[in-house]
């Protein structure tokens, strides 16, 4: 009998041992227990790569809040004549941040960030999240990104899409 409890008391150790791996299996810290804010910059333009536009080119500041059960992607234009861009507050249905990469699903559309220490086409954006959706030349994509969340921009834009760290 004194077997039998001694072994129940390894029951909890053994979940936790448990976690732990599904931990270290995400990346890292990939669950959000409070409220996150994110700050990001996407480009986008008409010429399907980087380089500016044929007609169109924009630039775009990102406010991302998240909490456990949802959040926001607030979307403000900085630059560019006119804006093809249909709405400035998108649906976050869920966000998982690892240490190489983030999650996110925008108005059910899933992406994926890669995480960058040296912006390989501006040298702008070191140190980011970064999602890149090149249709013209599949050599400057990066992570998952596409149009579908961002109503207005046609499928042949390029879109390039960037988040800072957590607190960086």
């Amino acid at each position: 009998m004194l077997r039998y409890v001694k072994l129940l008391g390894l029951v909890p150790i053994v979940i936790a041992l448990m976690v732990l791996a599904y931990y270290l299996m995400m990346g890292g810290s990939s669950h959000i227990e409070s409220e996150v804010r994110l700050d990001g910059y996407l480009i986008a333009s008409d010429a399907g790569m980087p380089g500016g536009g044929f007609e169109w080119v924009g630039e775009y500041t990102l406010k991302l809040v998240y909490k456990e059960d949802g959040g926001y992607l607030r979307i403000e234009q900085v630059s560019g004549l006119g804006d093809p861009l249909e709405n400035r507050v998108l649906k976050i249905d869920r966000l998982e941040i690892g240490d190489d990469r983030m999650i996110l699903v925008i108005e059910g559309y899933t992406y994926i960030f890669e995480f960058i220490e040296v912006d390989p086409i501006w040298n702008r954006f070191n140190n980011t999240y970064t999602a890149i959706y090149s249709p013209y030349d599949e050599r400057f994509e990066v992570g998952v990104l596409d149009n579908d969340a961002f109503e207005g921009f046609p499928d042949h834009y390029y879109i390039e899409v960037h988040f800072w760290r957590p607190g960086k």
